[in-house]
């Protein structure tokens, strides 16, 4: 069956049109070949239209079937609700699935503004948002609405059990820490994005209209244009520790050194945290991720017996001194193993930095933009350093802002490469706060 044959007989019918791309938008939709879709055009482009009608035509041509809209907040969940209407209510073909009279259009309305629409070939149309409880929901088709505003957490512990059938993801690139940046880099999802160079090209919009829209944000290498009219994922936040192109280029690098060994040693609290142990190999002026293990236990001596089959005597291993660290550290330093105890919270010595965590990590900022460090492509690795923060305290001292779950993988790397040499800390020629 040709699908892209389909919307255009059907939109032929109902005498609307589309541009090429948002045709390729309702097309996946509705083909039952592409389960993963990634839509990530520039503002204004209508892909949010372009979804609305999509998820018609899915109900039109399929029975039984649960359809679930997610957005972050009921308001945008509403926009792309509203197109719906629309085409619902307009169109006599989409029309005739609603369970009422198709002249009583005040009453088609009303129906139309709850939050779950039944049709009449059994399919179901519910409108959800990331701030309610959206555990035992299940769905055929998924739609998550502006899903670059919804928190990581979210996503991983709820809307991601949602997902039993096709999913559609829609948004802007406003950033590169959470489940939207990650998809658009994975070749599981088909892949739609357009920035401003397709939407001339189309007709959709002018070159004047993007000069117009560049002058009023500053110009087109401003982060704003880059975000909104070239559909670009940026590079990092305005607040990011340690920028992605600085994190890409470490996996890029190779480095063989001859060195040191160590160890850095993050331990779970509690819950879902990791225990992670990263080796690294370092000549003291560069640095090599050489392993990285993990393993899921809060019971300290089964954590003690693991990093004993993992690690040799002779060999640093640091470890962060703060709670249930300590326990398994002072066991370590009891079998002889050489143990350096770090407290991430104790006061630095630096006083532009808040605690040795904050020194610790600039340190590692150091390495990833001098390109010093060369680690492996480990996407939790990789995620989690993006997703650091930096901050400013009222007494102007920087501190390290972590993302909602514990960053392990990034603690542990922190841990092994920590270096407290003055000099090395403040040559970092980027600051996002440099005024």
């Amino acid at each position: 069956m040709n699908y892209k044959d389909i919307v255009n007989a059907v939109t032929n019918n109902l005498e609307i049109n589309l541009y090429p791309t948002q045709e390729k938008i309702a097309e996946s939709i509705i083909n039952p070949n592409k389960e993963k879709i990634h839509i990530c055009c520039y503002t204004r482009y209508g892909k949010t239209y372009s979804v609305a009608f999509g998820i018609c035509l899915y109900i039109l041509l399929n029975d039984d079937k649960k359809i679930k809209v997610i957005a972050p907040k009921t308001g945008q969940a509403n926009i792309l609700r509203d197109y719906i209407i629309d085409f619902l209510i307009e169109h006599e073909s989409f029309r005739n699935l609603l369970p009422l009279e198709t002249d009583k259009t005040e009453r088609l309305q009303k129906q139309m503004s709850k939050k779950k629409i039944d049709f009449t070939n059994k399919c179901s149309l519910e409108i959800l948002t990331a701030g309610g409880d959206l555990m035992g929901y299940g769905s055929d088709l998924l739609v998550i609405d502006e899903a670059c505003k919804i928190e990581d957490e979210k996503y991983n512990k709820e809307i991601n059990r949602m997902i039993e059938g096709k999913v559609v993801e829609v948004g802007n690139p406003l950033h590169r820490q959470n489940f939207f940046w990650r998809h658009f880099n994975n070749d599981k999802y088909l892949n739609i994005h357009i920035g401003e160079k397709q939407g001339i090209k189309e007709g959709r919009h002018s070159k004047e209209y993007f000069d117009e829209k560049a002058l009023e944000l500053g110009g087109k290498n401003t982060r704003e244009y880059q975000i909104l009219y070239k559909s670009r994922f940026p590079d990092s936040s305005e607040a990011s520790l340690i920028r992605w192109s600085w994190i890409e280029k470490a996996v890029e690098k190779e480095t063989n050194i001859k060195g040191k060994t160590i160890y850095g040693l993050d331990v779970a609290a509690a819950g879902n945290d990791l225990n992670v142990l990263t080796k690294i190999k370092t000549n003291k002026q560069t640095y090599k991720i050489e392993n990285i293990n993990n393993w899921s236990c809060n019971d300290t001596m089964e954590t003690v017996a693991r990093v004993t089959e993992k690690i040799d005597k002779q060999n640093q291993v640091n470890i962060d001194s703060i709670g249930i660290g300590k326990g398994v550290a002072d066991r370590l330093k009891e079998k002889g193993y050489n143990i350096n105890l770090i407290n991430v919270g104790e006061k630095s010595k630096d006083k532009t930095m808040l605690n040795k965590k904050a020194e610790y990590y600039w340190y590692l900022r150091t390495l990833f933009e001098e390109q010093r460090i060369n680690i492996p492509n480990h996407s939790k690795l990789k995620n989690q350093l993006t997703a650091l923060k930096i901050e400013y305290t009222s007494k102007n001292k920087k501190k390290i802002k972590d993302p909602s779950k514990s960053p392990d993988y990034a603690d542990s790397l922190m841990l092994a490469c920590s270096k407290e040499k003055q000099e090395e800390l403040m040559i970092s020629k980027y600051d996002p706060f440099e005024k």
